[in-house]
């Protein structure tokens, strides 16, 4: 057990896997009410959603001080929490190349990482955590034996570094699908320009001219061809790549957006089955 920690190590990894399976039900919940079917909300194949796991480690570590506080735990909490998604939302973008959600569309936001209305959000959540749900999950923790949370933490410990190696293979699978049918357009652009325009008996400029209107067509049919690659591979991908669209179906790699995917999969389903 670290010293700089206010409770053992065995039970803030409990802390974390129930605020992540948290995460995960309010999540899918409020897909199913928008949806009005259950969708595996979340990066990973099991229920959790580590970020809520994180926030709530976070604020039980660093604001348990301000208990008798409300209002500094508002503050506390929407900063911590803000930053916490801002943070997460860079990273996963830089690692996978990625935007896996945006708040453009709402009012208040910062490069779409963050809103206002999410803020406000976590700091009621961060009220809500210290002063009342946390003693109560405490409670429950501690009326575990210790070697019981000692086994326990180290199995859900090791299911969850599994699950990092077949989610972070998935989605490895999907960028370099997605860079090889971008990449093999990208070529094949080049060498249809070059080709044209260097049979062209005119200036420089003409040459320009005709080199963007070509590139201009090129390109959109070339996206298209992309997008025909990636539909088929999903289409002939097992669950767990499916699972993977149904949750993030706003995901875009290299401008090739999963949502037109998903519909254009949906849209040829519904055709066979009225055939």
């Amino acid at each position: 057990m670290l010293e700089i920690l206010p409770y053992s190590v065995e039970t803030l990894i409990l802390l974390f896997f129930i605020y992540s399976f948290c995460g995960w039900v309010m999540e899918s919940f409020l897909q199913f009410i928008e949806k009005k079917k259950f969708i595996n909300r979340g990066f990973f194949i099991g229920p959790y959603c580590p970020i809520y796991g994180c926030g709530g480690i976070l604020m039980t570590i660093f604001l348990r001080e301000l208990e008798h506080s409300p209002f500094q735990i508002l503050l506390a909490s929407t900063l911590l929490c803000t930053v916490l998604e801002y943070v997460t939302s860079y990273l996963m973008e830089k690692l996978f190349k990625a935007r896996w959600w945006d708040y453009s569309h709402k009012l208040f936001h910062l490069n779409g990482r963050v809103c206002l209305e999410n803020a406000i959000m976590f700091g009621f959540a961060g009220v809500l955590l210290i002063r009342y749900i946390n003693p109560l999950l405490l409670d429950m923790i501690y009326a575990i034996s210790g070697n019981l949370r000692i086994w326990l933490s180290g199995l859900l410990v090791g299911i969850f570094l599994l699950d990092n190696i077949v989610s972070f293979a998935i989605i490895g699978s999907f960028r370099r699908t997605v860079t090889r049918a971008t990449e093999d357009n990208t070529e094949e652009i080049t060498k249809r320009v070059k080709a044209v325009t260097d049979g062209l008996k005119v200036g420089m400029q003409e040459k320009a001219a005709t080199a963007i209107m070509i590139i201009t067509k090129l390109i959109a049919d070339a996206r298209k061809e992309s997008t025909k690659k990636i539909k088929a591979m999903f289409e002939k991908s097992p669950y767990l790549y499916r699972r993977l669209l149904q949750a993030y179906p706003n995901l875009e790699i290299r401008g090739i957006s999963f949502h037109k995917i998903k519909r254009e999969i949906m849209k040829k389903g519904r055709g066979n089955q009225q055939k």
